[in-house]
């Protein structure tokens, strides 16, 4: 029985999508198509943020840290 290689989606999606998606936003502005303004950037981040959450244990940038709480319990006592 062979061994599937299996393919790590949080990769491909750092490496292809992030720059493809950042690259054609850039293209977008540059054209006057889609204006980046601070409401709009906000978004984006925020966005991206809650689709990598699952991803990582802790997120730092300077001084905002957010970890995941691994403690299970059960219910109230």
């Amino acid at each position: 029985m062979k061994k599937t290689k299996r393919r790590d989606y949080l990769k491909t999606l750092c490496w292809i999508v992030v720059p493809v998606l950042a690259a054609t936003l850039l293209a977008l502005d540059a054209f006057g198509i889609y204006i980046f303004n601070t409401e709009r950037l906000l978004v984006l981040g925020t966005g991206l943020l809650i689709i990598l959450l699952p991803y990582f244990n802790e997120i730092t940038v300077k001084d905002l840290s957010i970890k995941r709480n691994r403690t299970k319990s059960g219910g109230r006592s």
